[in-house]
């Protein structure tokens, strides 16, 4: 039996890898920020349309079976192989129905050529991802993060290098979009090659066994097109209803938000397996969904309204004066971060405890409410108006997961949990008015300050001493 000390060690490890994983995600970033530069406003528009709109076909060839995967063989892992075989065949399966409809409903709207060609390559970039995101979810559960650390960090570094290069050379956004797929190509059968070191390379054809899997799967699946339409909508509305032009300017300050999400994926990541373990244990449960809502509220808090004061230099540095309509949305955006943030974590409990049902049902109501507000606002107000949509959509998400959760026994203190956050942020932020720099220095100073007032208020308990030096010494162990 593994003694506290080994688990505590083994966490440790797996975080830090997880963490990688996450982190690479600033090498796809920094892609997006030449290609908005290089490309101009309305071509970064077209990319920008044509990623949302295939990704929310994208669910189609998932239909939820990588959540599936996780959470059934974290509970039984003797079910390993039986699921990873026939989930493998029949997202192949889907993956070639997917394409097929991105194909087919593209050709139904008035884009371009050029538009369509992008779409074209990009959605058959979306299916291979599809694909190995549930290798991904495999090696989790077997707990490689490492390996999944690897893999994802040279697929996107491939992207980066190869994307930067076409485009400093003048090759334009076509150019672009048939990098993600061919980049992505290549990825997939080296991932196979670390996949083979777990299981084997098998397809199971058990065709009684994929209703049940399309059955059990089902929840996930919808929750997860609803989110995605979430995410995209407003993406797509604009271009449909505005033009490119605004897209470019919306997804921008999007870009930069969805950076910062990085944080709640890391969370998200350990959190599902170990609810899905700890399931029917609600003190236990209760605990992790505490926990994660602190870490949440410790980053959510000061990033959110430190980027808000320093947003029009954010934006112009990072993309150039040519994004200076980006500020307005960058700073609704960022009053919706910290929503943002607590809703990944509310909906991951929801999933971990079976719950899963219930979170479809509130991201069906919220993606109305959004669908309704973007159709309401973006005619008169355009990209102004989807971010507004958005700020309202995720906070009305905010009160409905976190009182389900309420109403079901997982109640946090949030007023205990914000209160220190919110008094080093605004002593940080009354500093940055009273005394202007250069951003480079005042997002330094910010993060060092920021933390430093946090350990004068005692803010950091025994555990999270503990795990901090467990980290360090683990990982000097273990390389």
């Amino acid at each position: 039996m593994k003694t506290r000390s080994q688990h505590l060690k083994k966490l440790a490890v797996n975080s830090f890898f997880s963490s990688l994983s996450e982190l690479s995600m600033g090498l796809l970033f920094l892609l997006f920020i030449i290609a908005a530069r290089i490309l101009g406003d309305t071509q970064f528009g077209v990319f920008s349309f044509a990623l949302a709109y295939v990704s929310i076909f994208g669910i189609i060839s998932d239909c939820g079976l990588r959540y599936l995967y996780i959470t059934m063989v974290s509970r039984d892992p003797s079910l390993k192989s039986k699921y990873f075989e026939n989930i493998l065949s029949l997202q192949i399966f889907l993956s070639l129905i997917c394409f097929a409809f991105i194909y087919i409903s593209i050709n139904l709207f008035e884009k371009t050529d050029e538009a369509k060609t992008v779409v074209y390559f990009l959605a058959g970039a979306e299916v291979i991802r599809s694909l190995k995101f549930f290798f991904r979810f495999v090696f989790r559960t077997s707990e490689r993060f490492k390996l999944e650390s690897l893999t994802v960090s040279l697929e996107r570094l491939a992207l980066l290098i190869v994307g930067a290069t076409l485009l400093s050379l003048g090759f334009g956004v076509v150019s672009l979009a048939a990098t993600f797929l061919f980049v992505r190509i290549v990825d997939f059968f080296i991932t196979l090659l670390f996949v083979k070191t777990i299981l084997p390379l098998r397809l199971g054809f058990d065709l009684s066994f994929w209703p049940t899997l399309l059955k059990q799967g089902m929840p996930f699946a919808l929750t997860g097109l609803v989110m995605l339409i979430l995410l995209r909508i407003d993406t797509v509305m604009i271009s449909l209803i505005k033009n490119d032009t605004e897209v470019g300017w919306y997804n921008a300050g999007y870009k930069l938000i969805e950076a910062a999400a990085f944080f709640p994926a890391i969370l998200v990541n350990s959190l599902l397996p170990s609810i899905s373990s700890l399931h029917g244990k609600t003190a236990e449960i209760s605990m992790l969904y505490q926990r994660a809502m602190r870490y949440i509220l410790l980053i959510a808090i000061p990033l959110s309204i430190i980027a808000f004061i320093l947003a029009e230099p954010i934006i112009i540095f990072v993309f150039g004066s040519e994004y200076h309509q980006t500020v307005i949305v960058f700073k609704i955006l960022l009053l919706s971060l910290s929503f943002t943030f607590i809703y990944h974590v509310g909906s991951t409990v929801l999933s971990g405890i079976g719950q899963q049902k219930m979170a479809l049902y509130i991201a069906c109501a919220v993606l109305l409410l959004n669908i309704i507000l973007n159709a309401a606002l973006i005619p008169n107000k355009g990209y102004v108006g989807a971010a507004i949509a958005t700020m309202v959509s995720e906070f009305v998400f905010c009160l409905l997961y976190g009182g389900f959760l309420f109403s079901l026994g997982y109640k946090i203190s949030w007023f205990k949990l914000a209160l220190k956050p919110l008094i080093a942020t605004s002593t940080i932020s009354f500093l940055i008015l009273l005394f202007p720099a250069h951003l480079g220095v005042t997002i330094f100073f910010a993060i060092l300050g920021y933390f430093g007032m946090m350990t004068l208020l005692s803010y950091w308990d025994e555990e999270e001493i503990l795990f901090i030096k467990k980290i360090s010494s683990s990982l000097k162990e273990y390389f």
